[in-house]
Formats: C-alpha cells, sequence, structure tokens
C-alpha cells in the first residue's frame, strides 16, 4: 500500500480516504495534511478567529436562506439518524435526483422554489403528503395548511381501508 507523508506531523500514513481528505488536485486526489492535523488545525483557527468564524457564517446563511431547508429535506429522507426518518425515508418518500445531486442539487432546488420562502412560517410540503420531493409535487405551506393536506391524506386512508 502507498504512504503518504504529511508535512504538519510528519508521520506516514496509507494513502487512502481513511487517513487523508479528498481533493480536486489530480495527482493524488488527496489533501497534504492528514485529518488529524487538519482537523486540529481547523478547530485552532476557529478558536482563536470565532467572532469572524460567526459573522462568516451568518452572511453564508443570509445568502443561503434555503440551504437548512433543503438539507433537511435531504436528510429525513436519506438518514436513519433523523428524528423524522420514520415518516420519510423508511416509507419509502425520496428526494428527486435534481435535488439530490451533490454538486448542483442546492442551486436547482433555489432555481424551482425560488430563492426565499414565502414568510418564515412557511415550510416545504409535498401534494397531498404524498410521493417525492420533486418540481411539481412540492410547495410551500404553513403548518395550518399542511395540517389540512395531513387530515385530507387521513381521511382518504381511512376510506381506502373501509
Amino acid at each position: 500500500m502507498t504512504k503518504k507523508k504529511c508535512p504538519k506531523c510528519g508521520k506516514k500514513l496509507p494513502a487512502t480516504l481513511k487517513y487523508f481528505s479528498p481533493h480536486r488536485r489530480p495527482k493524488d486526489s488527496l489533501k497534504s495534511w492528514c485529518k488529524a492535523c487538519m482537523s486540529v488545525s481547523s478547530a485552532a483557527w476557529r478558536a482563536s478567529n470565532s467572532e469572524k468564524h460567526r459573522a462568516n457564517v451568518a452572511k453564508w446563511r443570509a445568502a443561503n436562506p434555503l440551504h437548512g431547508t433543503w438539507q433537511q429535506m435531504l436528510y429525513r429522507c436519506t438518514s436513519r439518524k433523523h428524528d423524522s426518518w420514520k415518516f420519510y425515508g423508511a416509507i419509502g418518500v425520496r428526494v428527486c435526483s435534481r435535488w439530490s445531486d451533490p454538486e448542483q442539487g442546492y442551486k436547482n432546488f433555489v432555481a424551482d422554489m425560488g430563492p426565499n420562502k414565502p414568510t418564515p412560517q412557511h415550510s416545504l410540503s409535498r401534494f397531498g403528503d404524498v410521493g417525492t420531493y420533486e418540481p411539481g409535487n412540492v410547495k410551500w405551506m404553513t403548518w395550518a395548511e399542511q395540517g389540512v393536506e395531513k387530515r385530507k391524506k387521513w381521511k382518504l386512508q381511512m376510506q381506502q381501508a373501509a
């Protein structure tokens, strides 16, 4: 197995993603510092620049107001660790490939849903509370509107069961 030397700590470690983060450089596609050194370096920077870091995060979030909504949509449909997994991913609710693409998914989501929610009280909802998260099957709804949709779905299920 090929070894790679971290210039920060001097350790020779296997040149794998277990020890080195991915990098877009074509040489070996791995960053030069090992993950342990990167982690310590990042933590040290955040500790010494916490105000600057908070300001940068706030600025980024202001410029990307739908990122949290997009991220939570993906997380509840793909991660068993999410509290709502049982209501989404576990029952087969999925996110379309256009929105789940790791590189362009967020941009596509914003292009389809608009740059902002109509109001802070709105959240993402699927029509009839069924189907995949995809253009044409989602809209911005208030909690009250979502409650009406859930009741419609429940009544339909009760009629089908009878």
